[in-house]
């Protein structure tokens, strides 16, 4: 270069290319063929890669490489994160029609243990009428991965061509987008339904302050009247995935005739900065008794996995004031409160002696129908009736409880001629006005024709009066009637047995409140409810532990369960030394804390130990761990 003489060097340790310039040594320069060593002048070989840096000093090409190698760097780090995305979406269809769905099927890949969920834009056209969804987990060696798959079942609710737009997801302040989705949707045989809105702009309670899991319950009337319906709403809100799903358990509503209703509302609801899924069950209660009452606390427990024992979420209690019914009621009230019309019809305006009419009566509206009192049945003259049970058909739509109950009656007349049904009436009262109103139907005028064997009614001729003699009764005895229609025993009040009966309903009574204050405090005490189930959860969990794929792994997490519970507090991540102070300080000795110890480390070898595979050796473990719950279940 110029007047300045290069050489190159095969390094024979490095195996790198040396360039010497006077006193200045360059390295870094890989050789990729092995060339005689010579002094070369402006030309390494026939390539000319060198003149392009002719004339320049060592710090002007060490900007230049260093340059290089950044950019270089930038490309290397860019173009994975755009080779592939950790988001996508599918549908299984793309031709349905407006009596069908389409399942949209969105993957999401993490490098954390838990994938995230997804979030919906607003979806035109189609409506989110269920949703399910799988977690799939990798660990190879300290790496974890997580795959988690996000099935959203959609209704349609108008035709043509409907896109579903882009699904976004930001994972380490980088936005990654799927592409749009295209459906073709047909009329069917029925229209298409609306939609229903999925997001409710509902005021999230304070106690909601960005916790994974949280619960609340209410009525919407606190002070109702006897008999009056009130909702009562439990709403579960969950801002992260569930490993299962969890078990609710309903207060026991007493003072109450209650019914839960099957089907469920769910939306989401933005509160501390998290996208929380809302889920409401509903249950329609009735108050039976006037006075204060409260409804206990529901209860809802949230399973564990693998890396956590779960959780169990109570709702506060409910004081609810019940007011009686006011004075004044009309003399054929029964106790049916709501708001109810009435309808009466027969089959039939003209009758035959002896030949039964149909009436119904159809009494219809809100309210408790399915204990809904019986109207008040007048006699009439001329008649005989015959009951039949009432038909109920019921339903629970925007926060009523509303239906029919229908009776019908069968009338046979015994008197031919020209007669009336009398009116109908049904008195009920009114929570909303607070007042008793009486439905009165039209009366309902009969033709009744005589038998066809039945002779005509003879003419009277002549004034004098003659003997009438009887030629039949109405209704012919099969057997005479006997001389004495029942032993002459003593009366049964005055047997032993006979009270003693009556002091059953106390007793049960008496069990029952037992029962019910029992419950209300492991309810309101979680810590104590985990603890008293401690032991029945670890049997089970070792019982399971015989048929699972990994027997040791299940016999640790059963035993580190039991102990999780008993102590209110996760205890699968303590070290060795943390879980010895642990058990000392509740009053387990040194050997109680060895035989825990043991048993865990064999869990923990017997994994990767040669004889994991010999049921000997996994029946040996869990009897040891059965009868060291056993005897821990004597101290904690």
């Amino acid at each position: 270069m110029n007047n300045e003489q290069l050489s190159m060097s095969k390094n024979p340790v490095r195996g790198e290319c040396v360039i010497e310039n006077q006193s200045r040594i360059f390295t870094d320069f890989k050789c990729h063929t092995e060339i005689p060593r010579r002094e070369i002048s402006g030309i390494y070989g026939k390539r000319q890669w060198i003149p392009a840096f002719a004339g320049m000093t060592p710090a002007k090409l060490s900007v230049i490489f260093g340059g290089l190698f950044a950019v270089l760097a930038m490309l290397l780090l860019t173009v994975p994160a755009l080779a592939q995305s950790p988001i996508t979406a599918k549908v299984n269809r793309t031709d349905i029609t407006t009596d069908e769905t389409v399942n949209l099927v969105v993957t999401v890949s993490s490098q954390s243990l838990a994938a995230p969920r997804p979030e919906l834009p607003p979806l035109d056209g189609f409506e989110i009428v269920g949703t399910g969804s799988s977690t799939q987990i990798n660990m190879v060696g300290t790496k974890i991965t997580s795959q988690g798959q996000y099935t959203f079942q959609l209704r349609p609710t108008k035709t043509g061509k409907l896109t579903i737009p882009p699904i976004t997801l930001t994972v380490n302040g980088q936005t990654y987008s799927t592409d749009p989705l295209t459906v073709t949707v047909t009329q069917g045989t029925a229209p298409p339904q609306p939609a229903t809105p999925q997001q409710r702009n509902t005021t999230a309670p304070d106690t909601l302050n960005g916790q994974d899991f949280f619960v609340e319950a209410e009525v919407d009337n606190a002070e109702p009247y006897v008999g009056q319906q009130v909702i009562y709403t439990f709403r579960f809100y969950q801002a992260v995935n569930l490993f299962d799903q969890p078990r609710y358990d309903a207060p026991n509503f007493t003072g109450f005739w209650s019914q839960q209703q099957p089907n469920q509302t769910q939306y989401t609801t933005q509160a501390a900065g998290r996208t929380y899924r809302v889920t409401e069950l509903h249950t329609v209660l009735f108050p039976t008794i006037a006075g204060k009452t409260t409804i206990e606390p529901a209860v809802l427990t949230i399973p564990g996995d693998i890396f956590s024992s779960g959780e169990i979420l109570s709702t506060k209690p409910i004081d609810l004031t019940v007011k009686d019914l006011p004075a004044g009621a009309p003399a054929d009230f029964n106790g049916a409160v709501g708001h109810f019309s009435l309808d009466t019809a027969v089959d039939s305006t003209k009758a035959t002696v002896n030949e039964p009419v149909t009436l119904k009566v159809t009494i219809s509206g809100d309210g408790n129908l399915e204990n809904l009192p019986d109207p008040v049945w007048d006699d009439i003259p001329g008649w005989r009736a015959f009951e039949s049970k009432a038909t109920t058909n019921s339903s629970f739509a925007d926060g009523k409880f509303s239906g029919t109950r229908e009776y019908e009656r069968l009338l046979v007349p015994t008197v031919a001629g020209t007669t009336t049904l009398p009116p109908v009436r049904y008195s009920y009262f009114d929570p909303d006005s607070g007042e008793y109103h009486t439905l009165t139907t039209p009366p309902i005028r009969i033709t009744v024709a005589p038998a066809a064997d039945e002779p005509p009614v003879p003419a009277v001729t002549g004034g004098g009066k003659q003997d009438v003699t009887q030629l039949a009764t109405d209704i012919r005895h099969i057997k005479a009637v006997p001389p004495q229609l029942a032993t002459v025993r003593p009366p049964v009040t005055r047997s032993t047995g006979y009270w003693l009966l009556w002091g059953l309903p106390l007793l049960a009574l008496a069990g029952n409140g037992l029962w019910v204050r029992r419950q209300s405090q492991l309810r309101q005490n979680t810590a104590l409810a985990r603890r008293l189930q401690a032991r029945k959860r670890a049997k089970k969990a070792l019982a399971a532990a015989r048929a699972a794929d990994d027997p040791y792994s299940a016999i640790g997490q059963a035993v580190t369960g039991y102990l999780s519970d008993k102590f209110n507090r996760p205890v699968g991540g303590l070290t060795q030394t943390a879980l010895a102070e642990l058990l000392a300080g509740a009053g387990l000795d040194g050997d109680a804390i060895k035989r825990v110890q043991t048993v865990l480390t064999a869990c923990d070898m017997g994994r990767f130990s040669p004889a994991a595979g010999q049921a000997g050796h996994t029946e040996s473990l869990l009897a040891d761990a059965e009868m060291l719950i056993d005897d821990l279940e004597k101290v904690l």
